[in-house]
């Protein structure tokens, strides 16, 4: 099925954000755009880049689905500002400092995750200080307490970032400790299966996971926990994609 059909069946079913991820690998090829919209959970802008590739004009859009043109102008205004914000990250003082230190983000094979993790290492320095400046001014428990907490997770964050970036400059080689790298932790446990047990992966377990969920939201369609079904629908089926793939590879 063309790129433009699967689109239209996709907005026409709600533009739901799980449904939208293979999409958007089709959509935008800069992986580190494209994973900065994921995790920033940019609807809009994920929308918008998406109808975009798929060639649907405006009106064969809104005839699918009511969409004011406000919306669309404000998606193309976010996509341009957040693509702006990324490409900068690495033009800052601290960017340049880190691309000094850390010479293989000038590398032309450099993976795309750890331009985005420079990124997220200064957003968290920034709130870490800030928060720091924050606490003295603190008046109320509550107040210190959400404080603390945004000064902690950022130093963690901070520091995760670091030893990510310090352990490909010494080895060349993902630790994988951060989210980002979740894709590639997958990839790295399904190799280690042999043919017989990801073949099973494929027909039996991941299809029975599937149907599982499904059937649940169905008999429940008005439970809480019917997103994290969705979730979990979405997972086996990036899993399933990336079983073919490594059996596709072994044939």
């Amino acid at each position: 099925m063309e790129l433009k059909e699967r689109v239209a069946i996709w907005i026409s079913k709600g533009c739901n954000f799980n449904a939208a991820l293979p999409l958007l690998e089709d959509a935008v090829e800069n992986f580190y755009y494209r994973q900065t919209l994921i995790n920033k959970h940019d609807v809009e802008a994920i929308r918008f880049e998406i109808i975009k590739a798929s060639g649907l004009t405006k009106a064969e859009v809104k005839s699918i689905i009511s969409l004011p043109e406000k919306d669309i102008k404000a998606a193309e205004l976010k996509c341009a500002v957040q693509k702006s914000k990324t490409e900068k990250a690495l033009s800052t003082d601290q960017g340049a400092k880190l691309r000094e230190k850390f010479k293989f983000l000038g590398d032309k094979d450099c993976p795309d995750e750890y331009k985005i993790l420079v990124s997220d290492m200064i957003t968290a320095y920034h709130k870490y200080t800030e928060g720091h400046k924050q606490l003295r001014d603190c008046t109320t428990t509550e107040q210190c307490y959400e404080t603390g907490k945004t000064i902690i997770e950022n130093y963690l964050l901070n520091r995760l970032c670091w030893k990510e970036i310090s352990h490909y400059e010494t080895h060349r080689k993902i630790l994988g400790e951060h989210d980002i790298f979740k894709e590639h932790r997958l990839m790295r446990e399904l190799r280690a299966m042999d043919t017989k047990k990801l073949s099973y992966e494929l027909l039996k377990t991941l299809p029975n996971r599937i149907w599982q969920n499904k059937t649940k939201i169905k008999e429940e369609p008005d439970s809480p926990y019917n997103d994290d079904r969705m979730d979990r629908i979405a997972e086996f089926e990036k899993r399933i994609e990336y079983v073919k793939i490594i059996l596709s590879e072994r044939k």
